[in-house]
């Protein structure tokens, strides 16, 4: 696995942490 597929992996996994994080905030 090349150095840019990680940072893409690791940036599509805290993408998507922060859209959970908000859909949680919003359906509260």
């Amino acid at each position: 696995m090349s150095l840019v597929k990680k940072i893409l992996v690791a940036n599509r996994g805290e993408i998507a942490c922060r859209i959970i994080r908000t859909a949680k905030r919003y359906t509260q």
